[in-house]
């Protein structure tokens, strides 16, 4: 899965890509993880990349500020928001903002209900994240387990690995680049 401006994802079955009926397997971003949440811009409806991705994080922010949390962060978003970008979240969460923070946290909450249903369906033993936004994991990672635990089955949950990416923000370009030189590069 890779964390960005959307949410990308692919499944790895028995060591290959899997691209599903169509080839639209993998579009982790899409699963809804709120029925009445915005909207995406693929005109889907409270999916997951509207709460965690780039663009999320300012749908986040809105929630954070409804729950009276305040912090210096937050009253920055309020003056300049639409030039809040991902980083600066991840600066002021490093500079111990409680606003910054919980914004990460819920982040996570969120992206742990969306694993749940990846979990629940596929049962894989790992799910690895990357993109630019995994640079913040330390502030969201702590939150994702607890609320995946939520939303599946426990014993399931414990043994689920959770990693980032060890290619950072490469790992998608990369895995582009080696689908030139595999078979799997042709579609169904």
């Amino acid at each position: 899965m890779t964390l960005g401006s959307g949410i990308g994802g692919g499944v790895i079955l028995q060591g290959k890509l899997w691209r599903g009926y169509l080839g639209s397997a993998g579009e982790i971003g899409h699963i809804p993880v709120e029925p009445n949440g915005p909207f995406c811009g693929g005109g889907h409806q409270g999916c997951i990349e509207v709460f965690s991705s780039a663009v999320g994080l300012k749908n986040l922010i809105g929630r954070v500020l409804d729950e009276g949390v305040t912090s210096p962060f937050l009253s920055a978003f309020k003056e300049r928001s639409p030039t809040v970008t991902p980083k600066d979240a991840y600066e002021a969460a490093k500079q111990d903002d409680f606003g910054a923070r919980r914004l990460f946290e819920r982040f996570g909450e969120y992206l742990g209900i969306a694993l749940a249903s990846v979990v629940n369906v596929l049962n894989p033993p790992a799910i690895v994240i990357g993109g630019n936004i995994a640079n913040a994991w330390e502030f969201f990672a702590p939150s994702i387990l607890p609320s995946l635990k939520r939303h599946t089955f426990p014993y399931v949950a414990e043994r689920l690995k959770i990693r980032k990416a060890g290619l950072g923000e490469d790992a998608g370009i990369l895995g582009a680049a080696s689908l030139i030189f595999a078979k799997e590069a042709c579609l169904p």
